[in-house]
């Protein structure tokens, strides 16, 4: 009798557990889209490192954030053609190049991991494109900003 409650306290301990892990994935999973629709970053920088350190392979993080895109890109894009602001026959356009380039992009992951045994070549490249837009993102901004439009204050009564 004393085992079969300890293995149901196991049992009990991994289900909240599992609870709480589904909840911080999907407060993150919250805030990184709101950052992507306010700020135009990728969800992926917010929720890859997270999910590395949840105890998520390298490997299950890229899966888990390529679907997040394929979702909130297949909702902007259905937007936009609801809004008339592209048109069907550029879609299709970019929509080849795209799939072409994304099917790229994991072969060669999924090489170079083969070829080094090292899934950690994944963490390297998602810390590369983080460092990159860490400096690539504000300096572009800041030299892009034409600040005599955007920062003139008024008079307060007008």
């Amino acid at each position: 009798l004393r085992s079969e409650v300890s293995i149901e306290t196991i049992i009990d301990e991994n289900i909240q557990d599992k609870k709480q892990k589904l909840l911080k994935l999907g407060g993150v999973s919250f805030i990184a889209g709101t950052g992507a629709g306010f700020l135009g970053i990728g969800g992926g920088m917010i929720i890859n490192p997270f999910l590395v350190i949840m105890n998520y392979s390298p490997l299950d993080a890229m899966a888990i954030s390529s679907m997040g895109v394929l979702f909130t890109s297949s909702i902007s894009t259905s937007e936009f053609l609801i809004m008339k602001a592209i048109r069907f026959s550029d879609l299709s356009y970019f929509l080849m190049i795209a799939g072409i380039g994304s099917l790229c992009g994991v072969f060669i992951i999924k090489a170079m991991v083969t070829k080094f045994n090292r899934p950690s070549i994944l963490l390297m490249i998602i810390l590369g494109i983080f460092i990159f837009a860490v400096v690539v993102l504000p300096t572009f901004g800041l030299l892009t900003i034409p600040v005599n439009r955007y920062f003139v204050f008024g008079s307060v009564c007008e």
